[in-house]
């Protein structure tokens, strides 16, 4: 009678070993799957990441190359203007010797005349 309780024992223990195995062997092929699927999200939302950091990348690399076309532009335009300001710079300061010239020529010419008709005075 005691062989055969220790027996029955020992299924009953085996038993309740296989049930605990197959609760574990269950929780980890869950746990083995939840990985899994967060791996396949994971994997994804990074392919989206990277095409749209690809896509950026390109929308950047373009905006820079518009920005230093234009850069480009506005350059030889500030050259022209400078040139411009220059070439008006030398004329206003052609016309302002040139003045002076004759206003100077002028008073003089005007003091010689004066001088000439008061020069007895002196």
């Amino acid at each position: 009678a005691a062989a055969s309780k220790r027996h029955a024992d020992l299924i009953k223990n085996n038993s309740r070993r296989m049930m605990q195995n197959a609760s574990l062997t269950r929780e980890v092929e869950s746990e083995r799957h939840q990985k899994q699927l967060m791996m396949d999200d994971l994997y994804s939302q990074t392919k989206v990441n990277q095409q749209m950091i690809t896509f950026r990348d390109r929308e950047s690399e373009r905006q820079i190359q518009d920005l230093v076309y234009e850069n480009t532009e506005l350059q030889a335009k500030a050259e022209k203007w400078r040139l411009r300001a220059k070439t008006l710079q030398e004329e206003r300061w052609g016309f302002v010797q040139k003045w002076r010239a004759e206003n100077h020529a002028a008073s003089e010419s005007s003091a010689a005349k004066d001088g000439g008709a008061t020069g007895g005075d002196g």
